[in-house]
């Protein structure tokens, strides 16, 4: 079991328990309690409700607090090779409002060792996680990764990786401490002693090594590391443990371990310098932007790569806008050369880092057998609420065409305004009460007296981002040309999703097609030879592209692009022109 203590005076517990029998066969869940009033009183424990609470029988779970509101729940699945991640926000009911992720997934990467650990004054709220493959038993590859550091950065929402330690080093039983004094991330396991080359298998019980690696690039040397507990009266060294919270000159470090064989329990204990490394404390800016060339509206994603832990970040953006999030998304509106800057600052300092972002003016609108495209609007919402409004585009008329896509957050149901017809009618994204998210579209032919705004009614309070696009010379008895096709990468690790080919009907369709993605900050790029009409910039990202085809026939296949892995649905069809 491990706990933590959350932002508003809650207590947090986890673990994972068997049940069954050598007959029927054991299961294993993960479980999670909650006290409101720090540990006083406790609630009934629960199953983690999300979509894979259940691992092998010896699979483990951990607890932290990050990010100065959240709770994160990490567990070992070998039944799956995943590490799953599993976030809450402080406040929420705590059996319900889980957000569920790979941290790690893929053929021997989970294995039944793990260790979470956070900054509580890092205000970009990243988690650190140690955990261990199963390489060695998949492979005799002994260059492969068999301890891990996972990190979590909430910004972008995704995991980093790094080897901590190879098979061929033998090594087991990871444990981390984060070192505030020297920004280094102190890595502890256990392998066999200084004098042993090699080993029986991964976790034979010996010395206790550390290594070390930079918290802003974590790049660990290779080998075992240092022994810091390793005794000829005591070969059998093993377990380590270390403390939940940072170090730093004040605390020092201290890791203890125990030899069951011995019957002996060791420790290191240790200063840290007084003078925190690297010299010239203040952060060296430094960030990546993509795209940073591109048609207006050019939607932009921020990334900072800054050194020597800065504690706030403040982004101008070129042409007015402004942001003070680590890593944030911009949309530009108009064509121009745009400056983008950020600072970074903290206790010591700051300095700054530009980028040039380049925009173009949008390209006319396409020409397609008498479609033409009028405008397009786009809207979202960051907060859970019951209503989707999408604005009517500038100048749309009665007999033009309006195509709709919404993307809402976990699995609320979407009730369309009269007269409205579903293209995608809830294409599931991993979608579950408590994470994932559903991906809408619609159409409609617009009357001669139709509202201002539309608005679609959500089943239960979700965020949301969706877009409207209209267009002229549509069929307006059938307005679609082609069945609907659909394509879903739900793994998390996506980073393009091709969509397959439809035949159209008609000379001088026009292509049309979308993505919804279980994700707030926009990553996609539309097809070659598509015209991108919008991307929803927060809430749940939608997008929307369209491109010409002037003979009927097959179209070939259409692939979106993403700059960074997520779970993904895509859907294609064609509109009729009138004549």
């Amino acid at each position: 079991m491990t706990i933590d203590a959350d932002s508003i005076g809650g207590i947090w517990a986890t673990w994972t328990q068997v049940g069954g029998n050598s007959t029927s066969g054991f299961t294993n869940t993960v479980y999670v309690n909650y006290s409101s009033n720090n540990g006083a009183t406790w609630g009934t424990p629960f199953v983690l409700p999300v979509a894979s609470p259940n691992p092998a029988p010896d699979d483990i779970s951990a607890v932290v607090a990050f990010g100065g509101g959240q709770i994160g729940v990490m567990w070992s699945d070998q039944r799956t090779d995943t590490m799953w991640w599993a976030t809450h926000a402080d406040g929420k009911p705590a059996n319900s409002n889980w957000k569920l992720q790979p941290a790690i997934r893929g053929n021997g990467q989970a294995d039944d060792h793990l260790n979470l650990k956070t900054l509580q004054a890092d205000t970009s709220g990243r988690v650190f996680a140690a955990v261990k493959t199963s390489l060695n038993d998949t492979s005799s590859n002994k260059t492969l990764p068999q301890l891990v550091l996972l990190v979590f950065k909430p910004g972008t929402g995704a995991f980093t990786q790094s080897t901590i330690a190879t098979t061929g080093d033998c090594v087991s039983r990871p444990q981390i401490v984060l070192d505030t004094q020297n920004n280094l991330v102190r890595a502890f396991h256990t392998a066999p002693p200084t004098s042993v080359s090699g080993c029986a298998f991964s976790g034979v019980a010996g010395s206790i090594y550390e290594k070390t690696a930079s918290m802003d690039n974590p790049v660990f040397g290779s080998g075992r590391g240092t022994p810091i507990m390793q005794a000829a009266s005591s070969s059998n060294i093993n377990d380590v443990t270390t403390s939940k919270q940072s170090v730093n000159n004040t605390t020092g470090l201290v890791v203890m371990a125990s030899d069951n064989v011995a019957k002996r329990y060791w420790f290191s204990d240790r200063p840290l310098g007084g003078t925190p490394p690297p010299a010239g404390q203040a952060p060296v800016a430094s960030f990546t932007a993509n795209p940073t060339t591109g048609t207006a509206p050019l939607n932009v994603t921020f990334t900072d790569t800054s050194t020597n832990t800065p504690t706030s970040w403040a982004w101008d953006f070129g042409d007015g806008g402004t942001a003070t999030i680590q890593n944030p998304a911009h949309s530009y509106a108009a064509a121009g050369t745009y400056t983008a800057k950020l600072t970074a600052t903290n206790s010591t300092g700051s300095s700054s880092a530009t980028a040039t972002i380049s925009v173009t003016s949008t390209p006319p609108p396409p020409t397609s057998g008498g479609i033409t495209v009028v405008n397009a609007n786009t809207a979202n919402s960051g907060t859970a609420v019951t209503t989707a409004s999408l604005a009517v585009p500038a100048g749309t008329s009665a007999g033009d065409v309006l195509v709709a896509a919404i993307t809402v957050d976990l699995n609320p149901g979407l009730t369309a305004p009269a007269g409205w017809t579903a293209i995608v009618n809830g294409q599931s994204i991993n979608s579950s009460s408590t994470s994932g998210a559903r991906a809408y579209a619609f159409y409609k032919v617009v009357g001669p007296a139709d509202p201002a705004t539309y608005n679609w009614t959500l089943s239960s309070a979700a965020k949301w981002g969706g877009g409207i696009t209209a267009y002229r010379g549509v069929n307006n008895t059938a307005p679609l040309d082609s069945p609907v096709v659909t394509a879903a990468d739900t793994s998390y690790s996506a980073t393009s999703i091709t969509v397959g080919s439809i035949t159209t009907a008609t000379n001088g369709a026009m292509l049309i097609g979308g993505v919804g993605c279980d994700c707030s900050a926009p990553v996609v790029t539309a097809p070659s030879g598509w015209t991108e009409r919008w991307e929803a910039a927060a809430g749940q990202v939608a997008e929307q592209a369209d491109k010409p085809q002037a003979t009927a026939g097959a179209s070939g296949t259409a692939t979106w692009t993403l700059s960074a892995a997520r779970a993904i649905v895509a859907w294609r069809t064609a509109l009729k022109p009138a004549a």
